[in-house]
């Protein structure tokens, strides 16, 4: 005779689970009710669920105002006979009826990354990352830095990136309030700060390999497709906290999310860009002798393999001279 009353929202999400060992359970919006519901369309004594030891539990409308729907027959009833697992619609709450007996979804395993997700939930955790990544802010900007040193405005580029972490975390944790009763915050906000600190690396590699290979193109390519991976994983790691999604939605959403944003802002690049430069497309970045990947020449050994250049541009010089004098 026991039964399971769970109240759900549209995506069929149990938010609160009632077990009852009797044959009559009231609900409604008052108190003296066996199942209080607090919304206002409601009616203060809305329904009566009762057992028939011949035909089982049945749902009774009590003469309420706004009526009880049935999600099964999609019309409003005045008394249905409960199978295990209908849904009636009682103002705006969704009631479902479950026997014990009714079967429950596999139980999932936690992901390999779960002990580390939860390391990065923790406040420790979180300050030694900001530190880390202030130090890291600090480097960057001061290692670009090419007017007169201010502090202030120093401090300010280093800890932008900080607080747009802190929103972003802010941001996910409410998707994940809402989506899951869980927000997670500190875990956003460390998968942000880690996402930043690797982006900042990956910079100076591809400025690296852009030096040395002083091919635009390249370091082009190299940054878009960087980009978008990182801005997949740090998608896919919101989407894992935030929802309940399965492995591969999340891992579709991520992936059209970050190609079609980091495409969009590529297009609209180029998009902007003028018909006509009067400088060259080329590689502008300058880096230290030590991150050459090769041996560097000398100024005199320089010249010196440049002079049959210039030979070659003598001898078309001469011979064009020549063929104007015939």
């Amino acid at each position: 005779m026991e039964i399971i009353v769970e109240v759900v929202n549209r995506s069929q999400r149990a938010l609160e689970v009632y077990r009852f060992n009797q044959s009559v359970i009231r609900i409604g919006r008052a108190y003296d009710n066996d199942i209080i519901l607090s919304d206002p369309h409601v009616s203060p004594h809305h329904a009566i669920l009762s057992h028939d030891p011949e035909q089982g539990w049945r749902l009774r409308d009590i003469s309420s105002l706004n009526g009880t729907y049935s999600r099964q027959k999609h019309d409003v009833i005045q008394e249905e006979v409960c199978q295990s697992g209908d849904e009636f619609i009682l103002g705006r709450v969704r009631l479902r009826m479950l026997l014990t007996s009714h079967p429950v979804a596999e139980t999932l395993p936690l992901d390999s990354w779960e002990p580390y997700i939860r390391r990065l939930n923790r406040l420790p955790y979180v300050m030694l990352l900001m530190m880390f990544a202030f130090s890291i802010f600090i480097w960057g900007e001061y290692r670009t830095w090419y007017e007169p040193m201010n502090i202030q405005k120093l401090l300010i580029t280093a800890v932008l990136p900080i607080f747009i972490a802190t929103l972003w975390g802010l941001l996910w944790s409410f998707v994940g309030r809402v989506l899951r009763h869980d927000g997670r915050f500190l875990a956003h906000v460390s998968i942000a700060l880690v996402f930043m600190i690797l982006l900042t690396f990956f910079d100076e590699m591809v400025e690296v390999i852009a030096f040395n290979s002083a091919n635009l193109l390249l370091q082009r390519v190299l940054a878009i497709g960087g980009y978008i991976i990182g801005l997949f994983v740090l998608l896919w790691g919101g989407l894992y906290l935030a929802s309940n999604f399965p492995a591969r939605r999340r891992t579709v959403m991520s992936m059209a999310l970050s190609a079609s944003i980091i495409s969009f802002l590529a297009f609209a690049f180029y998009v902007y860009q003028p018909d006509f430069s009067e400088e060259p497309d080329y590689v502008r970045v300058l880096k230290p002798p030590a991150y050459y990947a090769t041996s560097s020449v000398s100024i005199d050994e320089f010249l010196k393999a440049s002079l049959p250049q210039f030979d070659k541009v003598a001898f078309v010089r001469q011979k064009t001279a020549s063929a104007s004098a015939e």
